[in-house]
């Protein structure tokens, strides 16, 4: 069985070292990144299972974001995570889109079942969402 990667995206360092410290305590390989252009650097090079996103961070919104990279690596999975769901914009685009979305704060098991949960929904998306050095695909 291959270990499911996770890249957590969020500007709150304890967001980040709950989010590792929980996902790592069930066998998740946890990648963290403060900032939306180091997540995107990140992703040049390595494949992850699922991205978690922060909606609100200082240098962008965690919803363009997460456009920006399915565009770019189509089939990635996402769970949109934010302490806020207003401006209403943010809230209309995640159920249209029928997104992933836990709430902060949240407990260890909500974030546990909403990650199973992200990582199996969509079973035709193969998680080969990154490009190597080669051009080539990446598990």
């Amino acid at each position: 069985m291959n270990k499911k990667t996770i890249l957590v995206i969020d500007d709150d360092a304890i967001v980040l070292k709950s989010c590792k410290r929980i996902l790592e305590s069930e066998n998740y390989s946890v990648t963290l990144c403060p900032s939306a252009t180091q997540g995107i650097d990140i992703l040049k090079s390595s494949a992850f299972s699922l991205i978690i996103i922060d909606i609100l961070m200082p240098c962008c919104n965690g919803l363009n974001l997460s456009e920006k990279i399915e565009k770019e690596y189509p089939g990635t999975k996402f769970l949109i995570i934010s302490g806020y769901m207003e401006p209403k914009p943010f809230s209309e685009i995640i159920i249209e889109k029928k997104m992933n979305f836990l709430p902060k704060p949240f407990t260890p098991d909500e974030l546990l079942k909403a990650v199973k949960f992200a990582i199996i929904k969509n079973p035709e998306s193969t998680g080969k969402n990154n490009k190597t050095s080669k051009g080539e695909i990446d598990e």
